[in-house]
């Protein structure tokens, strides 16, 4: 599934250890984990993950955030979304 966040617009702030984060919602309904797998341009040195974007998990939903110089960046992220195995009888 493809969402471009740029056509719904990073309308959540949220403020973790002094960092102000602009989250965009993804849709990982029943996912235990995600990540980022690629940006591209793969150049961009103003969007570093786990540094300026990242993804994470607030009240069972995820989001991709981005904060500092990486909000004004062009970039496309894609996430991959994980879901927990059914455990075999």
């Amino acid at each position: 599934m493809l969402m471009k966040c740029s056509s719904q617009p990073f309308v959540i702030q949220w403020t973790h250890n002094s960092v102000t984060k602009q989250l965009c919602g993804i849709k990982c309904p029943g996912a235990d984990r995600d990540s980022v797998i690629s940006k591209t341009p793969m150049w961009n040195h103003k969007c570093v993950r786990f540094s300026t974007y990242d993804t994470l998990e607030r009240n069972q939903e995820w989001f991709i955030w981005r904060s500092g110089a990486c909000l004004q960046q062009n970039i496309t992220l894609e996430v991959h979304c994980g879901f927990p195995e059914k455990q075999r009888k």
